[in-house]
């Protein structure tokens, strides 16, 4: 099977050589529509939705098992919960069976029908993640792959099992059917030590580029150093070392106003690192702060004060946390480039829940993601755990966590190292990393706050086939937004596991998901399962976004976005971009604007889904997000009237538009898929209960008539 490349908008995606999709640019002006659902009604007709997240809803694409009850009813409160557009959810309705799977049903059944829907629904511009709801293997077999290793060390310790997020997050390699995702470091995305900020990550005449620019910087060669790195910076915008040094160089060529603005653009694209910046901004060694913006002319000493002040004041050991982005490509250095460049693409995946023996009650799971959605946003003063016993479990990760407690500190965090599988005191924790077999939680002293990352290694702990050993869901149950565990024996090897800054960069405000993946470099065993959109820490934008009534007249179909600022704080930051939402797809990416006007396609009758995303201006790149449902055209949208349940079916009525021809047909939408149709001439739709599943539906109705499609309002009941 060889891989064919598909560049929409940078992303690529992989496909089999016997199948290529054709991807389209989106402009706001000549929107090519696959018409999809719409979410739910607002509770004002002027007011919009909001929702406060690193990544956004429109980032998760929801995978359900169609035919699993456990998975239906988790899919249904996960989207009400965080508000999961329609068009991000795929159901699947051939899911294997059991806890674990081969790699060829795996691919076959569950992975390429999702990319395959990814692609056709226009999302992979904008999708980060694939969560899956319950009711999939959670382990693949991999034999095919582990038996390729050439390595000793690798046949022994890369056991042939791994986890279905694990292997979604390398779907490069699963779908060109290589083995290559078995490297020790072969998640790119996660960080590493601080020089390798500045490893050379190209190939051929980039490279050499690269390395007469960073010749010309350390022998002092300021001039030549900044333009070589500004050439690099803007063939590849999204590399913030480039943009760094760049700004550097200018500034120890006095070019003052150059070098901020390169700041800014360092920063927007993810540098973090305060200290590199005050040590190198001018020849003066062991400059404070202040003395450095001294030898700034007129306000640029104002400016540059402010802009340092959005970097971190910790120890220069560590890469500072990115935000993820799929729709670009990872390098050796750690920081993206465009599609193309050479780098390796990603999707960010993990399990809502695992249901069923060894694991979670659907009642559990759902209690568990109401938990997580109220700790967006909290700030929790709580402390950080780590469990240092005799237990080689813990002793693996021991210098680990001794090496980054001076940056835990640095960013606040306050640790507590316990010599017992579990804590024993009383105290409130954000985070744990424990290391043992067995431990029991019932009648602790201590509690989880909402929000909190708690794992623990082991061998067993996402085994769901074997009763043997602790399993991650026990965290969950006692309040953890997101656990892991490993799928099968993965030996005391540190890189399979988080690594104790996970705490940090979770502290720095990144999701719960994007924690976890930056600080696990060998992520194919290691099964993710909880809430991925969890941030507590997150500063998002300092506004407020109004979407307007829409215009719609013979000459103008516009709405307008009104973004009111309120004053930065330190758990809030300053907006770099806006985008642009239609109907769920990302159609345009915006400068910060006080109004921004949008025009809308003549194509679509009914209510259509407008959203506008306020991205922060920090390296994690937090989010705030505004939506509503714009009516447009002149026919009366079909609406549901309500819902009723009896036995195994349940009957929707209907209202739908006078004069409607019977010839149309009217679809009942859920979770992105139709579960009934009628004709024209029938106002109640009868359909079985189990295709919808348990807890809050969302539905809305599409009326058909040959090539022109109206689409309803959302339901919830």
């Amino acid at each position: 099977m060889q891989p064919v490349v598909i560049k929409p908008l940078g992303v690529v995606v992989w496909k089999p050589a016997e199948r290529v999709l054709a991807w389209a640019s989106l402009p706001v002006q000549a929107l090519l529509w696959v018409l999809a659902s719409v979410m739910l009604v607002l509770g004002g007709s002027g007011s919009p939705s909001v929702a406060y997240a690193g990544l956004s809803a429109e980032n998760v694409v929801l995978v359900v098992n169609s035919q699993s009850q456990d998975s239906l009813t988790i899919a249904n409160h996960y989207v009400a919960l965080r508000g999961i557009p329609t068009r991000n959810v795929v159901c699947l309705d051939d899911v294997p069976t059991g806890v674990r799977c081969s790699l060829e049903d795996f691919r076959r059944r569950v992975l390429l029908p999702t990319i395959n829907t990814i692609n056709e629904r226009r999302l992979a511009p904008h999708a980060r993640v694939i969560a899956y709801s319950a009711g999939f293997p959670t382990g693949i077999t991999i034999d095919s792959h582990t038996k390729q290793l050439k390595d000793p060390n690798a046949q022994k310790y890369q056991t042939p099992v791994a986890a279905i997020n694990g292997l979604t997050f390398f779907y490069r390699w699963v779908m060109a059917d290589s083995p290559d995702y078995l490297n020790w470091s072969s998640n790119l995305y996660a960080r590493g030590t601080f020089d390798r900020n500045f490893v050379n990550p190209f190939r051929g005449e980039k490279a050499k580029a690269f390395d007469e620019a960073a010749n010309a910087f350390d022998s002092s060669d300021f001039e030549t150093a900044a333009t070589k790195y500004e050439a690099l910076a803007d063939a590849y915008p999204g590399f913030a070392p480039v943009w760094v040094r760049a700004a550097i160089s200018n500034a120890r060529e006095s070019r003052w106003d150059q070098a901020i603005e390169q700041l800014v653009k360092a920063i927007q694209a993810g540098w973090t690192h305060r200290r590199y910046v005050i040590a190198n901004w001018t020849d003066v060694a062991e400059a404070a702060v202040q003395e450095v913006a001294q030898a700034m002319p007129g306000d640029r000493a104002n400016k540059f004060l402010q802009i340092v002040g959005l970097l971190d004041d910790v120890p220069d050991t560590l890469q500072g946390p990115l935000a993820f982005g799929g729709d670009i490509e990872w390098t050796g250095s750690g920081y993206p480039v465009k599609s193309g460049s050479g780098g390796m693409p990603y999707l960010l995946s993990c399990c809502l829940a695992v249901t069923g023996q060894n694991a979670s009650t659907v009642g559990q799971a759902i209690a568990h993601l109401k938990r997580s959605a109220t700790a967006d946003r909290t700030f929790p003063d709580a402390t950080l755990g780590f469990a240092k016993t005799e237990d080689v479990r813990t002793k693996t990760r021991l210098p680990d966590v001794t090496n980054t407690l001076p940056t835990l500190l640095a960013l606040g965090c306050e640790p507590n190292v316990f010599s017992s599988p579990v804590p024993t005191r009383t105290g409130s924790y954000v985070g744990l990393m424990l290391g043992a077999a067995g431990y029991r939680v019932e009648n602790r002293p201590w509690k989880l706050v909402p929000g909190a990352l708690a794992e623990n290694l082991t061998s067993l702990g996402a085994h769901y086939g074997t009763g043997s050993q602790v399993k991650l869901n026990t965290l969950l149950h006692a309040g953890a937004a997101m656990s892991s565990g490993a799928v099968n024996e993965p030996y005391s090897i540190p890189m399979k596991f988080p690594t104790a800054m996970m705490h940090g960069y979770y502290a720095r405000g990144v999701t719960a998901i994007e924690a976890y993946y930056l600080s696990t470099k060998s992520p194919y065993q290691l099964l993710m399962v909880g809430d991925p959109l969890t941030q507590p820490f997150a500063r998002s934008p300092a506004a407020v976004g109004r979407i307007g009534d829409p215009i719609d007249t013979e000459s103008e179909r516009t709405v307008t976005l009104t973004l009111e600022g309120a004053q930065v704080t330190e758990q809030t930051s300053r907006i770099a971009s806006i985008e642009l939402y239609l109907q769920g797809v990302r159609v345009a990416v915006a400068r910060p604007v006080a109004n921004l006007r949008s025009k809308l396609p003549r194509e679509l009758e009914g209510v259509l889904r407008y959203r506008a995303t306020l991205v922060g201006l920090d390296a994690t790149q937090p989010r705030i997000s505004f939506a509503r449902e714009l009516v447009l055209g002149t026919q009366t949208p079909p609406m549901i009237r309500s819902l009723a349940k009896a036995g195994e079916s349940v009957t929707v009525d209907v209202e739908l538009p006078a004069g409607i021809s019977a010839d149309s047909q009217v679809e009942l939408h859920h979770l992105g898929r139709v579960v009934g149709e009628s004709s024209g001439a029938s106002s109640r739709l009868i359909v079985p209960a189990k295709s919808l599943g348990q807890g809050p539906h969302r539905l809305h109705l599409e009326i058909v008539t040959g090539d022109r499609r109206v689409i309803g309002p959302g339901f919830e009941e």
